[in-house]
């Protein structure tokens, strides 16, 4: 990357930079089927690439893969995919291809700036709280920076890319084509700014003098002028001139060539590699493991929406060992496991034999005699054949995770690390079939089979009925179809009768209909025939009498409205419940949580409002308590 301000002003390189980066990457399917492959690899991301088809717009996965990435306060580049589309197959000329873009990405920042309101209004209320707790004025200091939130070629997070043909297009690109400040081109390539050639200056005001924005100007004119030259019209005149003035070098053969991919391909990925541009995006936007969100910490290590100060002081004090990510032995040890994979030994890397050359078997014999030779062995030797030993041992300790069966788990060396909050899906398994072995005798192997795919997939869901046939439920056809396959090819690898599918039915309540058929309001209608009844015959009949079985009480039970008030406070405090929740536990587990005075004051305040909302409210007669 060129760091230094004179190399990318001028966009040249004067100075080599040999700082190495090491970037984990974890690709997930974007079938809606398989959506809980991005909740199982969530919580272990620092940051999200999220790519969008531009043709076809937002549409719910992507909007689900958004929520659940900003749930977990991850930070988003977004990648605007398939641009090639809008050219080769729409036709479109570069300015409805800019407004096609200008268009999804608007709605994606609506979507967020809906969730990101949801969430100031949650944070305001827990501040509002601790506020009065603490007596004192509070701070801002949990808003975030714009750029952080929405998405914007001026805040240096979008791209725009076709995959297809291995291009894309980032800010650094335009920055060393034209002589632009880095600063200014930040600011205006994307808005009604446009290029004034004779001046040299960018100049505001691009819709109302009729002008070219600067994005339609520089990329999408150039890119409409290569995909004219050699997919549309095939003018290998003009395309020789494309790449002489981009530098691309190709040959006689390339240009020529019966594929017109074959030179679109070379020529973008000379001009517009993608490679370097989205790893120079992923170092400057997303964070690195040092520098992780705090709120990721908290919410990780907190379980079933429990708040982080209700932990204990030294389950707390781990907090640090986050911030710090050291790998020093007086650091603990903290192992997440969000998913396991069966996977066959002889395929991976290190258990492959290696085919060996003479040179290799030269080399092989001199280490030999060097190791013969040794009379002694070094004090350095032995302490790293104790490092191994030591990492060998640690490896063997975390493998006995396939007989628990679970799906996910928290590993430590310290004894006060929690559970860590466990897989979010976004949606339920709703597709169920019966499957059996068709030969009897193989029920175990079905057994068995059913047990590695339970701990393979984590959204699948696997029960056993009374007729020794397992229930699947699973998220979709697509979803079905590889599990049965799995089952069959790798886990039981049995040959398995596999019922009809079935989608369960649940009743739900929606809101009545506020016209009749004749377009009429219903509201006036049933005011006027309430009004004809006395208030013994209102309360009457919204009455629900029940008794015991021995008779000896009988209960008269009213189902009264929720206020909105009432419900906003409810949803605003939905933690805070979920902590109540837990710390009373139920009869079938034993659940011991201890509450500072903190978070007993805020409940404390939350049942005062609640009470004072229900006063103010038709439930005069009731009160609301905690048991």
């Amino acid at each position: 990357m060129d760091s230094l301000e004179v190399e990318q002003n001028r966009g040249i390189t004067m100075k080599s930079n040999n700082k190495k980066y090491l970037i984990n990457l974890i690709d997930t399917p974007g079938h809606v089927d398989f959506s809980s492959e991005i909740s199982t690899v969530v919580q272990l991301c620092d940051g999200a690439i999220i790519l969008v088809d531009v043709v076809e717009g937002l549409r719910s996965q992507t909007l689900a893969t958004l929520r659940q990435a900003w749930l977990e306060h991850l930070r988003i580049i977004l990648v605007f995919n398939k641009i090639d589309r809008l050219f080769v197959e729409h036709k479109w000329s570069s300015h409805q291809a800019y407004g096609r873009i200008h268009g999804v990405l608007k709605h994606i920042n609506d979507v967020v700036a809906k969730q990101f309101t949801s969430l100031l209004l949650e944070k305001s209320a827990e501040q509002e709280v601790m506020e009065k707790a603490n007596n004192d004025d509070g701070d801002d200091n949990w808003t975030k920076n714009e750029s952080q939130i929405y998405f914007s070629p001026d805040y240096n997070n979008v791209l725009f890319a076709s995959t297809l043909d291995e291009f894309i297009i980032s800010q650094i690109y335009m920055q060393k084509k034209l002589s632009v400040k880095r600063e200014i081109l930040m600011k205006t390539l994307w808005g009604d700014y446009y290029f004034d050639k004779k001046t040299k200056r960018v100049c505001k005001g691009a819709q109302s003098k009729g002008q070219k924005p600067m994005f339609v100007q520089f990329i999408f004119e150039n890119l409409w002028s290569v995909y004219e030259a050699i997919i549309i019209r095939r003018d290998n005149g003009k395309l020789e001139k494309i790449a002489a003035s981009i530098g691309a070098k190709l040959t006689p053969r390339d240009i020529q060539h019966t594929d017109p991919y074959v030179p679109l391909h070379l020529i973008f990925n000379q001009w517009l590699p993608i490679a370097s541009a989205v790893f120079d995006m992923v170092v400057v936007q997303l964070p690195n493991p040092k520098a992780l969100n705090i709120e990721k910490i908290e919410q990780l290590m907190c379980n079933k929406g429990r708040r982080f100060d209700t932990l204990l002081s030294e389950t707390q004090q781990l907090k640090q060992a986050f911030i710090n990510c050291s790998s020093d032995d007086q650091e603990p040890v903290i192992i997440y496991v969000s998913k396991l994979f069966y996977v066959n030994k002889n395929a991976l890397s290190q258990n492959r034999h290696k085919s060996l050359t003479a040179e290799d078997i030269a080399q092989e014999r001199e280490l030999i005699k060097e190791k013969e030779a040794e009379e002694t062995t070094t004090n350095e030797e032995l302490t790293n054949e104790t490092k191994k030993r030591s990492i060998d041992d640690r490896k063997r300790s975390i493998g006995q995770l396939d007989s628990l069966g679970l799906k996910s788990a928290t590993l430590s060396t310290n004894i006060f690390c929690p559970s860590f909050s466990g897989l979010q899906f976004e949606a339920s398994p709703i597709v169920r079939v019966a499957i059996k072995s068709k030969d009897s005798s193989q029920m175990e192997q079905l057994r068995h089979g059913v047990h590695l795919l339970n701990q393979a997939d984590p959204f699948v869901e696997c029960t056993l009925k009374d007729t020794s046939e397992y229930i699947l439920s699973t998220a979709g056809e697509e979803h079905l179809q590889r599990c049965i396959d799995d089952l069959t090819k790798i886990y039981a690898r049995i040959e398995i009768n596999v019922s009809t599918p079935t989608i369960p039915f649940h009743e739900t309540i929606i809101a009545p209909p506020k016209v009749d058929f004749l377009n009429e309001s219903l509201a006036n209608q049933q005011q006027q025939f309430e009004s004809n009844k006395t208030i013994e015959e209102r309360l009457s009949c919204l009455l629900v009498e029940l008794s015991t079985p021995n008779g000896q009480c009988t209960f008269q039970i009213r189902a009264v409205e929720l206020s909105d008030d009432i419900a906003v406070s409810l949803k605003i405090h939905s933690k805070l419940l979920a902590v109540i929740e837990e710390a009373q536990g139920r009869d079938d587990r034993k659940v011991i949580v201890q509450l500072n005075d903190q978070t007993l004051d805020q409940i404390r305040q939350l049942r005062e409002r609640l009470n004072a909302k229900i006063y103010c409210c038709k439930w005069k007669y009731m009160e609301f308590k905690y048991s």
